[in-house]
């Protein structure tokens, strides 16, 4: 009997070293395995959640990670023996609280009239523009990258035809944003007048003619630390008029999508505008790749980084005790394999025993 008890305690033992402790899940913005389909999740998230578990004081070869259900949850694992305790779950809870709550979900910015630095109109339209709110503050809600391109001066000796005509032209790399709530203004231009600084910007308000809109010049901050110094140093071009297409029409409610130009993409050769589905994902990488080398805030909603995470559970050790149990009744004919003798007290050992005899 003695005998037994041992093979039943050595058999536990090693079910108990094979059980992992799913300990937390993670999810992230967009999905965490690679685009090539090589490997279960790309290298930049395995990196530097490592580093996230080392900076707690953990050893990161005591947590395992894998990626699983196709909203590509992100599950970090334990092994119950040896593993990490509850006092290290707590310390990576909290590093990872720490940087969700320092996720800036959308863009503050505000955007103050300056009527006064109006020259050249007439009084009446700026004593308009002075009567009505003169700070608007919005979100700005990351929503696609539009590319823009800029037409280069027909070159001597094209190939083109008059219906195909070949252009060469530089491609800006822009991100479009919803602006919430939108502005009540018609437009938003801008443009550089001084290299390193912050461009000038308009808004385009109506006088008369519904179709007839005057600059309006504004002061644009932004809440965010870095997104401010970014504007300030001159490396974003704020416009409804960089890419064209629908949001740049002038019988719109008001500023509902802007663009945030931010550089060159080089140029291209393109037929109207056009160019092929490859050429074009090729250069949308490329505009979001730029994009997260700009860092914080724009790496919270484009590139790959521990950044893009937006939600992460830690369970219960209640979930462990049933996930432990749950493996055990697994396992049970296994072991009633083994030596169904000496476990012919378990619940279905016996059935199993008794349809044999």
């Amino acid at each position: 009997m003695r005998k037994r008890y041992i093979i039943v305690a050595v058999i536990v033992g090693a079910l108990l070293l094979r059980l992992d402790d799913d300990f937390a899940t993670l999810r992230f913005g967009d999905s965490v395995r690679p685009d090539s389909g090589h490997g279960e999740m790309k290298l930049i998230y395995r990196e530097q959640m490592e580093q996230l578990i080392l900076a707690a004081g953990i050893n990161p070869d005591k947590v395992t990670m894998r990626v699983q259900g196709r909203d590509d949850t992100l599950v970090l694992s334990t092994r119950m023996i040896r593993g990490i305790d509850d006092s290290q779950k707590a310390a990576i809870q909290r590093a990872l609280k720490t940087r969700l709550d320092g996720r800036a979900r959308d863009i503050q910015a505000r955007f103050t009239l300056l009527p006064d630095q109006m020259p050249g109109q007439r009084e009446a339209f700026v004593q308009a523009v002075k009567a009505i709110p003169q700070t608007y503050e919005a979100d700005l809600v990351f929503d696609k990258v539009l590319l823009g391109i800029r037409y280069d001066a027909p070159q001597p000796g094209s190939t083109s035809t008059p219906l195909q005509p070949k252009r060469s032209g530089e491609v800006s790399c822009n991100l479009g944003f919803r602006v919430e709530p939108f502005l009540p203004f018609a437009n938003m231009k801008s443009e550089f007048r001084q290299e390193g600084q912050a461009p000038y910007v308009t808004l385009g308000k109506s006088d008369l003619s519904p179709y007839r809109y005057f600059p309006v010049p504004v002061e644009l901050n932004f809440t965010q630390a870095e997104m401010q110094a970014y504007w300030q140093q001159g490396q974003l071009l704020p416009s409804t008029e960089l890419s064209g297409g629908p949001n740049n029409l002038n019988n719109r409610k008001g500023v509902e999508l802007m663009e945030l130009q931010l550089g060159s993409l080089g140029k291209i050769t393109h037929t109207g505008k056009q160019v092929s589905y490859y050429q074009h994902q090729s250069l949308k990488k490329r505009c979001l790749n730029q994009a997260a080398e700009l860092g914080r805030p724009f790496t919270f909603f484009v590139g790959d980084s521990l950044d893009r995470l937006e939600q992460f559970t830690f369970h219960s050790p209640a979930d462990v005790v049933t996930a432990f149990y749950r493996v055990l009744y697994k396992e049970r004919i296994s072991l009633c394999q083994c030596h169904g003798c000496c476990l012919s007290q378990w619940p279905g050992c016996q059935a199993r025993h008794t349809s044999s005899a």
